[in-house]
This record gives C-alpha cells, sequence and structure tokens, in this order.
C-alpha cells in the first residue's frame, strides 16, 4: 500500500509539473483511481488474517468476508488524502502546491496506513474466529489493550460467558472496539455431566 501511496504521489507531481496546468479533476483523477487499487493491495492480507482467525476456532475451511474491511482501509485513507489534495491545488504558488502534496502523502506512507491496516488486520482475525464459532457457544471477552487498558473492554470481559450473537455490554458481539485492540473473544468449553449420585 505505501508503494502504491508513492505511484500516486509521482503521478501527482508529474502532473502539477506540466506545461499545461491540470484541472482539478485530471490532477485527482477519479476516487476509485486511488481507492480501488488499495482495496486490492489490502485484501490478501485481510483475507490471510481472517483464515488464521477461523483456523484458531477450528473451522480452517469456514468462508470469512473479508473484502469489505479492505475497502473500508481504503477508503479511510481516500477520504483523508483526496481533500488535503485539493487544498494543495487551490494555493496559487507551485512551489507551496508541490511542498503541500508531499507532506499530505508523506503522513500516509509512514506510520499512519500501517496502523491503519495492523487494525484492520486484527479485526479480520476477530472476525474469522467469531464466525467460525460454532451457533449458540457462549464466548468471553477476553481483554487485551496492549499498554493502552480501555474500560469498555474490560466491562466485556467482566461480563462472562455470553452466547454467540449476543452483544456484550459495549453493544459489540466481537472486537475491535477501538484502535489498536487486540482482544478476542472465545468459546468457552461446556462442563460434562455430573455423574448421578445414585449410579456411584
Amino acid at each position: 500500500m505505501k508503494r502504491l501511496l508513492q505511484d500516486h504521489q509521482s503521478g501527482v507531481l508529474d502532473r502539477l509539473r506540466a506545461k499545461r496546468p491540470p484541472t482539478s479533476l485530471e490532477l485527482l483523477g477519479d476516487v476509485e483511481d486511488l481507492l480501488a487499487p488499495l482495496a486490492a493491495a489490502a485484501q490478501p492480507l485481510l483475507g490471510d488474517a481472517a483464515a488464521a482467525g477461523a483456523a484458531s476456532a477450528g473451522s480452517p475451511d469456514a468462508p470469512i468476508p473479508s473484502a469489505d474491511l479492505a475497502r473500508d482501509v481504503a477508503a479511510n485513507v481516500v477520504k483523508d488524502l483526496r481533500p488535503r489534495l485539493e487544498q494543495a491545488y487551490s494555493v496559487a504558488d507551485p512551489e507551496q502546491r508541490v511542498d503541500r502534496v508531499n507532506v499530505a502523502f508523506r503522513e500516509w506512507r509512514g506510520e499512519r496506513v500501517g496502523r491503519l491496516v495492523s487494525d484492520a488486520a486484527l479485526a479480520a482475525f476477530a472476525r474469522g474466529h467469531f464466525v467460525a464459532t460454532r451457533p449458540r457457544t457462549p464466548l468471553r471477552w477476553v481483554a487485551d489493550d496492549g499498554e493502552r487498558p480501555c474500560a469498555e473492554c474490560e466491562d466485556n470481559g467482566l461480563a462472562g460467558p455470553t452466547a454467540k450473537g449476543t452483544p456484550f455490554p459495549t453493544g459489540h458481539r466481537h472486537p475491535p472496539v477501538h484502535s489498536g485492540c487486540r482482544c478476542l473473544v472465545v468459546g468457552v468449553p461446556s462442563r460434562p455431566p455430573e455423574a448421578n449420585p445414585a449410579s456411584r
């Protein structure tokens, strides 16, 4: 995804430096020109993460949708980046235009896109585990927020076993609750029936 952003940045800069100034539409292109390739780049990773989540629930062959998560990743990039490029184009000074374009892309080629994809991968894994868990299985929310404890995730963990599909206190059926959320819902093994004392 970073490589795609670099290529897109190069294309924008080339058009800015052309002898004939481009129109705003020529400069930015259609929304899908960036959104579709970014989603396609994210899809394999998120598909693997979803499959790994399903495998962790004991159903490695369960089909887990992840295309919507890939599309969301791409949309998050585009909805922030595109307005900033439009603002850069509105600047009269050519050098300032180029500087603003470079700044906008530099931020997304850094930690921002990595964090976004990481969150999406965690979400795909959690979804895969949840979907592959058998219906009516009691699920327990296992809170893991790393160095950023979350009261909402802790509340979900305190809720105890909850039937699959029943929302936890936050309204979520499975993680994530927030960016950086690494929680999971795991099936609670059923206890074997106790022996009848009369039969001992």
